[in-house]
């Protein structure tokens, strides 16, 4: 059992307070027409970035998903350089299993379990209050971290991916990138840096996406994730909106901000 190692830090150590603010940000959320298939959520701290992850969320509009798989950058540096987690992952509201039939199918496409990678790692967990509040029949997961720097190792995650989603029309499978935005950056500018970023994500362009970020040293820490959901949509086709742009500064006045985006991918 993966347990939880940022309760009470990023969001609250108590499961009713828990419940409460995570139903509070979803009672706000605005609802969009159509069904997402794929999201980009934050990852930072609730009072910051929960309102935006709630956001993403809603994008999924009353679909029932039988297998969610989370992507989200590797903070720690731990395990290796892509990590799928095979361990059921305990939260303050329940519990959520790992689909062993897909696990099955990535590790004989050559991906790895490493446990490590997981232990100390925020940017999955987090969004796990959020698929229990969302759905009424909890999913089954399929937690990955990244933190290799390969465009083509992400273009082939998302090809065997696409291979298991395609292979079993019968499941709904969803797709949830992890990511917060630029870091640490003057509240008037902010905007101006990531939006040629979010460009290339509505635009559907992977590598785009990737050598921008790379070339003009954007602090979005879930490029990786993000590059493997665009990789996904050259297959699945379809469209990427912004739902909606904030930052850390909108919560609490500071002089360096961290900004956050949610976005839908749709058919």
């Amino acid at each position: 059992m993966r347990q939880p190692v940022v309760a009470g830090k990023f969001y609250p150590g108590n499961p009713k307070e828990l419940d409460k603010m995570v139903a509070d940000f979803f009672r706000n959320a605005r609802e969009t027409e159509g069904s997402a298939w794929g999201i980009i959520t934050p990852h930072a701290g609730y009072v910051f970035s929960g309102a935006a992850a709630a956001r993403a969320f809603s994008a999924f509009g009353e679909q029932k998903f039988d297998i969610l798989v989370l992507l989200g950058p590797n903070h720690t540096g731990y395990g290796g350089d892509v990590s799928m987690s095979d361990e059921p992952w305990e939260t303050l509201l329940g519990n959520l299993d790992v689909s062993s039939e897909m696990l099955e199918f990535m590790q004989k496409k050559g991906w790895k379990i490493d446990k490590a990678a997981h232990k100390f790692e925020h940017s999955l967990e987090v969004q796990l209050p959020f698929i229990l509040k969302k759905f009424e029949k909890t999913p089954k997961i399929l937690p990955i971290c990244i933190r290799e720097h390969d465009f083509e190792i992400c273009r082939k995650l998302a090809l065997d991916l696409f291979d298991y989603d395609t292979a079993h029309p019968d499941l709904n499978i969803g797709y949830v990138a992890s990511s917060d935005f630029s870091h640490y950056l003057k509240p008037e500018i902010v905007k101006k840096r990531d939006m040629p970023a979010i460009d290339r994500i509505t635009d559907g362009d992977a590598e785009g996406f990737y050598q921008l970020v790379a070339e003009e040293g954007l602090t979005i820490c879930g490029v990786l994730p993000i590059t493997v959901l665009l990789c996904l949509q050259e297959h699945k086709g379809g469209s990427a909106e912004l739902l909606c742009y904030t930052h850390s500064g909108e919560a609490y006045p500071m002089p360096d901000v961290v900004a956050y985006a949610a976005i839908g991918f749709y058919p």
